[in-house]
């Protein structure tokens, strides 16, 4: 927030929950009823995670719940480690914590797994769990492991989920803005330097780009702002002209 006065920028805290289209390009109108004119937007809400409901995956997410090999993989190296099996992408997670861990729990649930898969993890030695998922357990706010059948307790340190990840253009509806699915949830769709179908709105980070990092996210941000920034200075370009050749007044 220091950094951004710095520059002369202004951080607001407010929730958006409603745009609309205007003759200087748009309208944010904040819940207290605000109104902020402004010429573009730049979306970059992120994306919510739709957790299963599944027993002790809310408590413990960010915790002992986990999800992504790369965010949290080195956290949880060699440690006992339970894949949920209820997400289309799950075996493929299995896969990749196994290079964390060679002691790996596919937890199936009951449901259908793919034959490839079950090739994929027998090579790996990873064992698949096939009885019914009744919940995380934990003690003392630490996972201790996956309760199977409301009876047995199998022993881990962390369990990873795969989650529905999706953005909220709700509140952008009105301008046309529009989220498109997307193997693993659901995403406001750019060209290569952030714009989305409606002239004068961007996004960037993770609601235009589900598998960005911070680092990416942060690029993909800096990259759509020089674009923001040299739309403006063309527009104003354009409007200079028109008024120098009598066209606009």
């Amino acid at each position: 927030r220091a950094e951004v006065g710095r520059y002369d920028g202004e951080v607001l805290d407010g929730e958006v929950v409603d745009t609309r289209t205007a003759g200087h390009g748009f309208d944010v109108i904040l819940r207290n009823g605000s109104v902020l004119p402004t010429r573009t937007l730049l979306i970059a809400t992120g994306v919510s995670d739709e957790l299963p409901d599944i027993p002790g995956v809310r408590e413990q997410w960010g915790r002992g719940v986990l999800h992504c090999p790369y965010c949290h993989g080195w956290e949880v190296r060699d440690q006992r480690i339970g894949i949920l099996g209820i997400h289309p992408m799950s075996a493929h997670q299995a896969m990749l914590f196994h290079q964390w861990s060679r002691d790996i729990t596919f937890f199936s649930g009951g449901r259908p797994i793919d034959e490839q898969d079950r090739v994929s993890l027998a090579a790996l030695g990873i064992p698949i769990e096939e009885r019914r998922i009744s919940g995380v357990a934990a003690d003392g706010g630490r996972v201790v492991g996956v309760e199977v059948d409301d009876d047995e307790v199998i022993d881990l340190d962390a369990v990873v989920v795969a989650t529905r990840l999706t953005v909220g253009v709700e509140p952008y509806a009105a301008i046309g803005l529009e989220a498109v699915d997307h193997p693993v949830g659901t995403v406001i769709p750019t060209d290569e330097m952030g714009a989305t179908p409606v002239p004068g709105v961007w996004a960037a980070g993770n609601c235009a780009d589900l598998m960005a990092q911070v680092g990416a996210a942060a690029a993909q941000g800096a990259r759509a702002a020089q674009q923001i920034n040299a739309s403006l200075i063309m527009a104003d370009l354009d409007k200079a002209i028109e008024v120098r050749d009598g066209t606009r007044v």
